[in-house]
């Protein structure tokens, strides 16, 4: 069973986040009630079991809106956790973007640091890699989410290959 949906199952019937204009509590459970009755008994006949479990899964995603906006949020709370880190390692790094999972249980960190050297690279990310545990506490602590998202860094290079064939193309001007 999907871990969203066994979510939804254990959040059912609280009420939360239930309110004017808005289905009932009682609606919601019949409608996940529902969904947990048609994933045990599996897919109608003729349809993929893959398929099926896609669909179900995906009835309780994220909107596209809202990913947007705790994208936007995450990068603002992580530009000032990273500020406020003590790790000299950090000193020059820059949140690129950040992307997250339709379900906001996993986000992956571009980031991009100002030095030339390959070795100042591998410090920032070894550094980001060192501090994900506070920074995913951090997020956790800042922001209205029911989960922290698993955080994972990667580096974004787009900036140095840019720069790179700008100054091919303008060596290639000056000959």
């Amino acid at each position: 069973m999907p871990q969203s949906l066994k979510l939804a199952i254990k959040n059912c019937g609280s009420g939360q986040g239930w309110g004017y204009g808005r289905p009932s509590a009682t609606q919601h459970c019949d409608e996940v009630l529902a969904q947990v009755v048609n994933f045990i008994e599996g897919p109608p006949h003729g349809v993929q079991l893959l398929d099926y479990q896609m669909e179900v899964h995906e009835a309780i995603m994220a909107s596209p809106q809202r990913i947007t906006r705790v994208r936007g949020q995450i990068m603002r709370e992580l530009s000032d956790i990273l500020r406020k880190m003590k790790d000299p390692r950090l000193g020059m790094v820059n949140i690129l973007d950040v992307e997250l999972s339709r379900d906001l249980g996993y986000a992956k960190i571009f980031v991009s640091a100002m030095g030339e050297d390959e070795d100042d690279k591998e410090v920032v990310l070894e550094g980001m890699r060192n501090g994900l545990g506070y920074i995913r506490r951090e997020i956790a602590q800042r922001m209205s989410l029911r989960y922290a998202p698993q955080l994972s860094v990667e580096y974004d290079d787009t900036a140095e290959r840019a720069d790179r064939v700008t100054s091919l193309i303008n060596s290639i001007g000056d000959d």
